[in-house]
Order: structure tokens, then C-alpha cells, then sequence
């Protein structure tokens, strides 16, 4: 996966400019997902984001890296003081015995400044590091930036990086990491582990499929507990479209 390091860090404080530019090329974009169920699914999103259970089993299935064993007891959400997260959809983890980050952002629609907020939130986790943690750590932070996009519009590659022209002796360069639930079958989804890939589900089938979906879910899954769970998110989310 890509990562953010400190050295990134350290070349991009050379440019003075560039939050600026950050901001400049900042754009909005139109959000016509407003159905009933579309918007109980993104609050089920935001709320898995926000739990540490369900994003450890997430990041298990996202980090490749041989070196990075990820678990619930080794995760934990940070609070920072300088961050300002993006409209509540963006959460922070570290683990607990090294210094790894994991900038969360979650997204319905294709949001093409999004690259640049996620580099702000880097940077600012890097200074408030910096400020607490520098004279106590000897091993810089490595912060994995990962986008979580549900919506139905292709999310083109050209949005997962953000090039800068060479300012000073730096060739400025930033990238994400990006789980689209495009990317995934219906068949992926439903033998995932993770409750936060089951959920991709729900923004890739009709109603006449709910059903169908949730039974085959509660069959995959080995624990008792996550039935239960599929039982309340299908409930919550379902509701006038059960039948």
C-alpha cells in the first residue's frame, strides 16, 4: 500500500506554498445520492469507521505488508489536536506498539480534492508528532492515507495521486490508497471478514436482493455475534424495503 513518511513530511515543509495550492485546486462536486437507503447505509459507514473491532478487521484485509499484523487489541483511534477532518467522514488510528497511522476517509461520490485534504491530515499528524512525540521516539511515523468510496460514478485513476511540479530540489509527489467497492464482485464481498466490506454490498444490489443478500451473509459468518449484527444493520437500513 502506499504510505506517507517523515521524509515526505520534511521535503514538503520546503514549500511554503503549498497549502495553498492544496486549497486552490480544491473543487466541489454535486451529491445526488439522497435516497432513504443510501443514507442509512453511508450513517452505518461512519459509524463502522468510528468503532475499532470493525476497522481492525478492515485494515486485516487491506495491509499486505508482511511486517504490519494487525488486531483489535493493537489499534486505537487518536484524537489531534491541529486536525480538522473533512465533514466527519475521516477517523485516525494508530497502533499500538509502532509508529503507524491510518488516515480513514469515507466517501459517496467522487471527490476530486480529495487527495489534497487527506495530504493536509498527514501533514498535520506529522506536526503534532513532531511537537510530542519526537524527543521520545526514535522511529519516524509511516502513515497509510485510505479512502473508502462507495458511489456509483468511476473514481478514475488520475485521482489517486497528486503531482506537483519540482519546487526548489523537490520533486513533490503524494498518493492514496483507494478501496472502491467497484473494484470488488458481489461475491468478494459477501466472503470478506470485514462488516465494513459486507457493507459495500448494500450500494451494489436493488431492493429485490436484500433479502437474498443478508441470508447468504448470515451463512458465510462463522460468529454468532456478527449474525446478530447483520440482523440490526439490515433492520436499520432495510426498513420500508424489507418486503
Amino acid at each position: 500500500m502506499k504510505f506517507f513518511t517523515y521524509n515526505d513530511y520534511l521535503d514538503y515543509l520546503q514549500d511554503s506554498e503549498l497549502m495553498n495550492k492544496i486549497r486552490a485546486r480544491e473543487k466541489k462536486v454535486r451529491n445526488d445520492m439522497n435516497t432513504k437507503m443510501i443514507k442509512r447505509v453511508d450513517k452505518l459507514f461512519l459509524e463502522l469507521i468510528n468503532q475499532e473491532k470493525e476497522v481492525a478487521d478492515f485494515l486485516k484485509e487491506c495491509i499486505t505488508n508482511n511486517s504490519i499484523h494487525i488486531n483489535q487489541g493493537n489499534i486505537h483511534k487518536c484524537i489531534f489536536n491541529n486536525l480538522s477532518m473533512k465533514d466527519n467522514r475521516a477517523v485516525v488510528y494508530k497502533m499500538i506498539d509502532k509508529e503507524i497511522y491510518f488516515v480513514l476517509q469515507y466517501e459517496i461520490e467522487v471527490n476530486f480534492n480529495v487527495g489534497y485534504n487527506v495530504l493536509e491530515s498527514c501533514i498535520n499528524i506529522m506536526n503534532e508528532w513532531k511537537e510530542k512525540e519526537k524527543k521520545i521516539n526514535e522511529k519516524y511515523p509511516i502513515i497509510f492515507p485510505i479512502i473508502i468510496y462507495t458511489g456509483k460514478e468511476k473514481w478514475s485513476k488520475s485521482y489517486n495521486e497528486i503531482r506537483y511540479v519540482k519546487v526548489l530540489k523537490n520533486g513533490m509527489y503524494f498518493a492514496y490508497n483507494i478501496i472502491d467497492s467497484a473494484d470488488y464482485s458481489k461475491e468478494e464481498l459477501l466472503n470478506k471478514n470485514s462488516l465494513i466490506f459486507n457493507l459495500m454490498l448494500l450500494k451494489k444490489i436493488n431492493k429485490s436482493e436484500i433479502k437474498k443478500v443478508l441470508i447468504q451473509l448470515i451463512k458465510n459468518s462463522k460468529d454468532s455475534k456478527k449474525v446478530l449484527k447483520f440482523q440490526k444493520i439490515f433492520n436499520f437500513v432495510c426498513g420500508d424495503f424489507k418486503n
